[in-house]
């Protein structure tokens, strides 16, 4: 990307509100914009992309078969059950920011044809190896934006979304579009993050009317335990999520040095000669607390600041190179607001209940009752699975929502990209 291009995103991301003002700034995101010069980018690019795996390497229906051996294998296939009842096809259907596979891969047994779409390549080349180790020959994944789907209007019976809606750069464009390929009748079924089923309280010390709950996480890591898609010899992540807003903001410095030298955590007492001198396995204080784990928001300092802070002071420093990505957050009400603002009738939100079965099958093996039940694994899950809409959002921190477009005239969808959909 040129520099006119990085100029550009920036000021996208100022127009668009992804971009953290100087109001709503930590401090360490204070001293990375004062700093550096921080390029936004899409979380397909900042995340995902550098990611080997999206998805735990063993998450069922995914990289291996649903086993009922597996406690935990019963909540998950009730997951997807409830998909299925909850679509009410078995017709064609879509999964936007499919990922590794889920819940594309699970599904397909149950539906006619599946097509998994996600703007990561390195998503998409995974979900395609785990689609050779399955054998399905109706699933296909391919590299799309959920903001400009390549499809034509009306040409799903259902879609599908596993947490990614509010990945995208435009949350409300992915959702007027999977409104637009989805025909009339046809089921949106989703999961969300929600961020606010586990809140933390934020400072104690600040005043009521300035508290602003945070939640705030740092990660070191040298090179040598970088994947080959990080560039730098020592990579700084930066995370912090407002829940006031619900705007998560997470950076990565890459920072380069001269020769095999990494920074001393300790360059404020150190001498200029021994500057560099010692591994990041060291950076720990001398009471042993560690200064690169979560932030403790009531520190008199962030450990993350004087990190940096002795990081930049390193006479071997070469380069710093800065990245970041937004997201913003939907609560249940705020999806609903825009999933109605796109058209969508009939929504609802529920809790998982993979939750409510898993707490089930945890009791009967405890019981020792669950290897009894293994030869009706599929229809027990079935039959539980059509208890979804009975299941409370409460503090599910993935809620369950379901919405469908309604039958009759077709209602005309505001396109925000210039991309025009490939007719197929």
């Amino acid at each position: 990307m040129s520099q006119s291009e990085d100029r550009r995103q920036s000021e996208i991301e100022h127009e668009s509100g992804r971009f953290p003002g100087n109001h709503e700034r930590t401090e360490i995101e204070s001293w990375i914009h004062d700093h550096t010069n921080v390029v936004f980018r899409p979380s397909a690019q900042m995340r995902f992309d550098r990611m080997p795996f999206q998805a735990p390497t063993d998450l069922a229906g995914v990289f291996r078969p649903h086993d009922p051996a597996r406690v935990d294998d019963w909540g998950s296939l009730a997951l997807i059950y409830a998909y299925v009842h909850a679509l009410e096809t078995n017709g064609k259907i879509l999964d936007i920011g499919s990922g590794d596979g889920w819940p594309a891969l699970p599904l397909a047994p149950y539906m006619q044809q599946v097509v998994g779409i996600d703007p990561s390549s390195r998503r998409t080349e995974v979900a395609n190896e785990n689609l050779s180790r399955f054998g399905y020959d109706h699933v296909t994944f391919r590299i799309a934006h959920g903001e400009a789907l390549p499809f034509r209007d009306r040409s799903f019976d259902g879609i599908v979304v596993g947490t990614a809606v509010e990945q995208a750069e435009d949350r409300e464009a992915v959702l007027a579009e999977a409104f637009r390929v989805l025909r009339p009748g046809g089921r949106f079924v989703a999961t969300f993050e929600n961020v606010l089923a586990a809140r933390p309280i934020g400072s104690a010390s600040a005043p009521p009317q300035t508290r602003e709950p945070l939640a705030e996480s740092v990660d070191l890591e040298e090179k040598a335990a970088l994947s080959t898609a990080e560039s730098g010899d020592l990579i700084y992540r930066y995370s912090v999520l407002s829940l006031r807003t619900l705007r998560e903001t997470e950076y990565l410095l890459s920072f380069r040095f001269r020769g095999e030298i990494r920074p001393s955590p300790d360059l404020g007492t150190a001498s200029s000669d021994q500057r560099g001198a010692r591994s990041l396995a060291d950076l720990s204080s001398s009471d042993g607390r560690d200064p690169i784990g979560h932030l403790n928001p009531d520190a008199d300092t962030h450990p993350g600041i004087a990190v940096l802070d002795d990081v930049l002071a390193s006479p071997f420093l070469q380069s710093v190179v800065a990245e970041a990505c937004t997201i913003r957050h939907f609560t249940s009400e705020s999806l609903v607001q825009a999933l109605t603002h796109t058209g969508f009738a009939g929504i609802s939100v529920h809790g998982r209940i993979s939750r409510a079965v898993g707490r089930v099958a945890r009791d009967l093996a405890t019981r020792g009752i669950l290897p009894e039940l293994a030869d009706q694994f599929h229809p027990i899950c079935a039959s539980l699975a059509k208890q979804w809409p009975l299941i409370e959002a409460g503090q599910d921190p993935a809620p369950f929502v379901v919405a469908r477009r309604p039958p009759g005239r077709p209602r005309e969808t505001h396109r925000r990209r210039g991309r025009q959909p490939e007719k197929r």
